[in-house]
């Protein structure tokens, strides 16, 4: 028998759902698992695209095929690869390495009947989970081996077509199957945040303008006829509601516990950071990018897609989220809304401190008296009238001393030292001191600006407790006193 290439076609995008949908049977995956399949589709459908315009320009494979092509591949081949790569290894993979009374989030000690188990337990966790993952990228990877020689002649394998395969496992399914994985436990979420970013980043300024100009006469040729220097200039502007964005995002995981996604929201009203500025940042960041992209590129259908993104996070996202904030922070939401607008800045920062009696208590920076430069920059802030943070000694900091620039928020006690510390007592001044210390703040940039700092001495250094010292130093600043 003769296999068409329709047949060929059909078979490739069908094979897989069925597979998916016997795995979905037997599993039964819970809700949290669910989420973490559509995110693994979702990021397997944007990066697969890229490795097929990488396999173009290498030679590693292309399409043989005539129509239902997009950028020069199949779509029912494509849809199958996606969920190939999602649906049934996350219902392999996700099941056998956590319990299915764990599946609600909850990682396991529980389960022993223990608060805290050993140390032992979470290496077995660790060595058990990592031992399914690399038997689980090795089964994919031999059904790619054994199946894409097979697709010809609609698809035609170049001589170092397992570059392609391999830079395809790294960079496409084993991402999406961690995501997956720590969506369902609810693990890792400062990194799932980052991935979040990376991901509807890339749909909606990457893939989004691809398909408008797929159907439309704009291009992202137009990029490549304007002079270098124009370029560089809009892509600096873009940085500052990327800023906008990427922070809000971080401040969610770090203040709030949670992600931008609905089904896995802060527990925390969120209202420090950027958010103390202003209360819809990443719909703002988002539309403020697209019109940016659209005035770039000069294309119109990129303009109304902003346009439409604006009147649904202006309407029915509003609607929908505002109630679900009433219902689960109540009063704090509503004497948030009543300070912090949705789409145009405060110059000054709000915070909860300044509600009065039932408020919740400042944040604090402490600063050493005993360090020359710290107490000039104790000086410093407190000529800046900062909103809602209290300036300390660092000296008087309660128990274990602090390194020489500490910063502790006021709900919840976490601390951040050094560069991180000083950023965050920026974002206490005004909006534009708000957008560099967010900027210092940026993951890898923060670590970086540290390095510099102990490269000029600024090494975050544990105190020493010198009480007259530091009552000279904190009466010159205008800090309390020990003891105060």
């Amino acid at each position: 028998m003769t296999i068409t290439p329709t047949l060929l076609r059909a078979v490739a995008l069908f094979w897989p759902l069925l597979l998916g949908l016997l795995l979905w049977i037997w599993r039964q995956p819970q809700p949290r698992l669910v989420i973490g399949i559509l995110l693994a589709a979702l990021w397997n459908g944007v990066t697969l695209l890229g490795l097929h315009l990488l396999a173009q320009h290498f030679g590693w494979w292309r399409f043989a095929a005539e129509g239902g092509l997009f950028l020069g591949i199949p779509l029912d081949l494509y849809f199958g690869w996606v969920a190939l790569w999602s649906i049934v290894p996350a219902l392999i993979f996700a099941p056998l390495s956590y319990n299915r009374g764990d599946t609600d989030g909850s990682t396991g000690p529980q389960s022993m009947g223990q608060s805290f188990p050993p140390l032992a337990f979470y290496r077995r966790q660790l060595v058990q989970q990592s031992l399914n993952l690399a038997l689980l990228l090795l089964l994919m990877l031999g059904i790619d081996l054994v199946t894409m020689p097979h697709l010809a002649p609609v698809l035609e394998l170049g001589q170092y077509w397992g570059m392609g395969e391999g830079l395809g496992i790294l960079g496409c399914l084993l991402p999406a199957q961690l995501l997956a994985f720590w969506t369902a436990r609810n693990d890792h979420l400062l990194v799932r945040s980052g991935m979040l970013i990376l991901l509807f980043g890339a749909i909606f300024l990457l893939c989004l303008p691809t398909i408008i100009f797929a159907w439309t006469a704009d291009s992202w040729y137009t990029l490549w006829q304007r002079p270098l220097w124009v370029t560089s200039i809009w892509v600096q502007l873009f940085m500052i509601p990327s800023i906008v964005g990427v922070s809000a995002v971080g401040e969610f995981a770090q203040r709030g516990k949670g992600t931008p996604l609905p089904f896995d929201p802060p527990t925390r009203l969120v209202s420090s950071g950027i958010y103390a500025y202003i209360a819809n940042p990443m719909q703002l960041a988002m539309v403020l990018l697209l019109f940016g992209l659209s005035l770039l590129l000069q294309s119109r259908w990129l303009a109304l897609a902003a346009a439409v993104a604006l009147i649904y996070s202006i309407g029915l996202a509003y609607w929908s989220e505002r109630g679900d904030l009433e219902t689960r922070f109540g009063r704090d939401w509503g004497r948030y809304r009543q300070a912090v607008a949705n789409w145009w800045p405060r110059w000054r920062p709000w915070h909860p401190s300044l509600l009065g009696r039932d408020a919740l208590p400042a944040d604090q920076l402490y600063l050493a008296m005993s360090c020359e430069p710290c107490s000039e920059l104790a000086i410093w802030f407190a000529k800046q009238e900062p909103v809602g943070l209290e300036l300390h000694p660092a000296e008087t900091f309660p128990g274990v001393l602090p390194t020489r620039i500490t910063y502790r928020h006021g709900a919840d006690g976490t601390v951040e030292s050094g560069v991180a510390a000083f950023a965050r007592g920026l974002e206490h001044l005004h909006l534009g001191w708000a957008l560099v210390g967010m900027t210092l703040r940026l993951p890898l940039l923060c670590q970086f600006a540290q390095l510099l700092a102990d490269a000029v001495g600024a090494t975050p250094r544990q105190l020493q407790r010198n009480i007259l010292q530091t009552e000279h130093c904190a009466s010159a600043a205008k800090l309390p006193k020990p003891n105060e």
